[in-house]
């Protein structure tokens, strides 16, 4: 039973992998692709706040 267990895993992880975010993901029925939009999302937001103190310039100070 573990055998199985970890084919479809296996399986899974390799449709994720092989994965790029598309903006259609947005709307997308599929519960990987939102999860993948979603992610997108938040590390688009990050990398437009900048650093912790909200510069974009490290060397800004």
């Amino acid at each position: 039973m573990k055998n199985s267990n970890d084919q479809t895993l296996r399986e899974v992880s390799q449709e994720v992998a092989d994965k790029m975010y598309d903006s259609s993901f947005e709307k997308s029925s599929s519960q990987m692709e939102k999860g993948l939009a979603s992610t997108h999302e938040q590390v688009s937001d990050t990398f437009m706040q900048g650093t912790s103190d909200e510069s974009l310039d490290p060397e800004e100070e």
